[in-house]
């Protein structure tokens, strides 16, 4: 049989304390598009094709030959970053501030990484992803003239209105439906549709919808979990999961959730029969709302 639990502990000297993010945070995107709503800002997104081969490398780096080539013994040395590499992440976001910084004269925000920002208009970056929002078009197209002078730059969606005066976008996972100077709703109900059946639970799509993810007064029962090592690791993958898909959702726009969700992450390890529950109820209950969307309303 099998008892016990993992931890994971980092050890000191495998990380960087000074190190900065080089994608913008979740929580200061939202505060940009929140801003554009109520700055009656259009919104753009740009996308920048093989953006780490831009950037250059830190230190001398050499890789294997590929098979086919029939080099046995030899080796490339690298002269750009490229995709895989722990550090172009790091590479290509000081090539693109840099650039940004002093050829389309934008100046970061202090405190928020990856945000910068001129009288016109202002620029968050997601590793080759560019969410843009300028009080004018005019201003948008402008930064792509200067951006392609460098780089591939490619307009995922200029930021054009419908008849309506609506614009619907994704980004970084959100559905995200923009009415101009008037409100702008956030959901992820594709996303969801999709990656909720894959989680191994079965789903009511046609009766009773849960109106919450755990009935009043839940507790989960103390209770000596044994099992298989097999079955151990399978369980606790199978909760990790749920853990995971239901976390990354609270962190998108789901708060109303982000205690349940830390409950069950808290009881990984222990995939007792009160833990399955209560996950199988989260899957269920993200199934029954995966139509709920956020909402802000111009000031």
């Amino acid at each position: 049989m099998w008892v016990g639990s993992k931890t994971r502990q980092q050890k000191f000297g495998t990380y960087d304390e000074n190190a900065t993010a080089n994608t913008v945070h979740h929580y200061a995107l939202m505060a940009c598009l929140s801003q554009a709503l109520d700055n009656n800002q259009y919104i753009t997104q740009l996308d920048i094709s093989s953006a780490y081969l831009y950037a250059d490398l830190q230190e001398e780096l050499y890789i294997r030959t590929p098979p086919h080539m029939g080099l046995k013994g030899k080796a490339y040395r690298l002269n750009k970053s490229l995709y895989g590499l722990k550090q172009s992440g790091a590479n290509w976001y000081s090539t693109i501030k840099t650039y940004l910084q002093q050829d389309c004269k934008l100046l970061e925000i202090p405190g928020w990484s990856c945000v910068l920002k001129n009288d016109e208009i202002i620029v968050c970056l997601f590793v080759d992803d560019m969410v843009v929002m300028p009080s004018d078009l005019a201003y948008n197209m402008n930064l792509v003239k200067k951006l392609r002078k460098k780089f591939d730059t490619k307009v995922v969606k200029s930021g054009r209105l419908d008849q309506d005066g609506v614009a619907q976008y994704d980004i970084l996972g959100l559905d995200i439906e923009y009415r101009y100077g008037k409100d702008m709703k956030m959901g992820m109900e594709k996303i969801l549709e999709a990656k909720l059946k894959t989680l191994d639970v079965p789903l009511n799509k046609s009766g009773k919808k849960l109106k919450v993810p755990s009935p009043p007064n839940t507790y989960i029962t103390k209770e000596d979990y044994v099992t298989t090592e097999e079955n151990y690791k399978k369980n606790v993958k199978w909760l990790q999961g749920i853990v995971g898909l239901a976390s990354y959702v609270c962190y998108k726009y789901r708060f109303d959730i982000m205690c349940y969700a830390n409950v069950l992450a808290q009881h990984t390890p222990f995939s007792s029969k009160d833990v399955k529950q209560l996950a199988e109820r989260m899957v269920q209950y993200l199934w029954d709302t995966k139509e709920k969307k956020i909402g802000l309303a111009e000031e």
